[in-house]
């Protein structure tokens, strides 16, 4: 029986950490001051946390008979300054004898933190190295860097009758997950109102997925109206295998260009530190310049313009008149408007003053046909 023993200062003592390997037995005993201090690992195993005192250490296998000691990494990420002072207190026989302690104590903490480090560091190297792939939209309205092939997904929810059907593009590495969604919206948008629809939608997005925006930001993204944004989702969030069992930042873009809004965002853990990897998905997410927007609802409803003739001599003719037509439909009453907003799904009419700010002009018509419905303060 092999065994391989650590001598470590906590809370002002000395204890020693040891660990027998029983080759007949296919485990490991773990003994703290000669006594068990948890449960004996397995051949199969490669690790396990041992207490001592009001520290916590883990025993590490790095071969068939050979181990190493080493701090789980929310110790030396979230070191406890009284737990340190505690020891400096506890630990002064003499002043020679305190200062040796106290620097065999900060050598400790100095070799801890660099293990930490290099820990940290190879993992923030794995993500240096995330094999970006280039994407091209299906219809060549945007870009982006995905890590490998990206997972495609489509739903199909039925909003106010309409069919709304949400494509999502997801990959990851490790950890952290990039991922582009985009919906085709059924309501007609401009210039005018197509921020407020934008706010809409990531409203109505953080509540149904229990998130919380910390910062959000109105941007450009190649002429399209956009918004950058971060956000919080709190541990326990979503259902089945998508439910998070930490709490998690999302960064994203949301971008309206003509009817299609984009959104493209990342998730990591919320402390987790390493953030380049989320930030170059973000930059290499490019959609095409839009197509001509009216400015206004009214525009949409506009009549065009005749085409000028071309200037030709006139000849006379010969051919009787052509029979005059009536029209299908006369229009002897000017279009009602009103003004919807996409919150509460209400309209108002133009006189009622209840209206709230963000609220657009639109055809009563076609207000109802969305889906719209009559404010209740302006039915008085």
């Amino acid at each position: 029986m092999s065994a391989t023993t650590w001598t470590v200062d906590v809370d002002g003592a000395r204890h020693t950490i040891s660990v027998e390997r029983d080759a007949q037995m296919g485990r490991s005993m773990i003994r703290v001051d000669g006594r068990m201090a948890a449960k004996p690992m397995s051949d199969e195993e490669g690790e396990r946390e041992v207490p001592v005192g009001s520290m916590r250490y883990v025993v590490r296998r790095v071969g068939e008979d050979k181990f190493e000691l080493d701090v789980p990494p929310e110790v030396f990420l979230n070191p406890t300054t009284s737990k340190l002072r505690s020891r400096r207190q506890t630990a002064e026989p003499s002043e020679s004898g305190g200062r040796k302690i106290g620097l065999y104590i900060a050598g400790f903490v100095v070799v801890a933190i660099v293990t930490g480090l290099l820990r940290v560091g190879r993992d923030g190297f794995s993500y240096m190295r995330v094999p970006w792939k280039p994407y091209d939209g299906a219809d060549g309205t945007f870009k982006v860097l995905f890590a490998g092939d990206p997972t495609q997904r489509t739903q199909t929810l039925n909003i106010n009758g309409d069919l709304w059907k949400i494509v999502s593009l997801q990959s990851r590495h490790k950890n952290h997950i990039y991922t582009v969604e985009y919906v085709d919206a059924r309501m007609v948008i401009t210039e005018q109102n197509a921020p407020a629809i934008i706010d809409d939608f990531l409203q109505g997005w953080m509540t149904a997925i229990s998130a919380t925006v910390v910062n959000k930001e109105q941007i450009s993204l190649a002429r399209n109206p956009a918004v950058s944004f971060t956000a919080r989702i709190p541990k326990g969030a979503g259902e089945g295998e998508d439910k998070l069992e930490v709490d998690a930042r999302q960064r994203g873009i949301m971008a309206l260009r003509n009817n299609r809004i984009f959104v493209a965002w990342t998730l990591a853990a919320e402390r987790d530190p390493i953030s380049w990897d989320l930030q170059k998905f973000l930059e290499s997410f490019e959609i095409e310049p839009p197509e001509e927007r009216p400015t206004t609802l009214a525009s949409v409803y506009a009549p065009a313009p005749a085409a000028a003739a071309p200037a030709t001599e006139a000849k006379p003719s010969t051919a009787p008149p052509p029979p005059q037509r009536r029209p299908l439909v006369e229009m002897t009453t000017p279009v009602e408007r009103v003004y919807a907003y996409n919150r509460t799904k209400k309209f108002y009419p133009a006189d009622c003053a209840a209206r709230p700010e963000g609220a657009y002009a639109i055809a009563k018509s076609l207000a109802i046909r969305q889906g719209f419905t009559l404010a209740e303060e302006c039915a008085r």
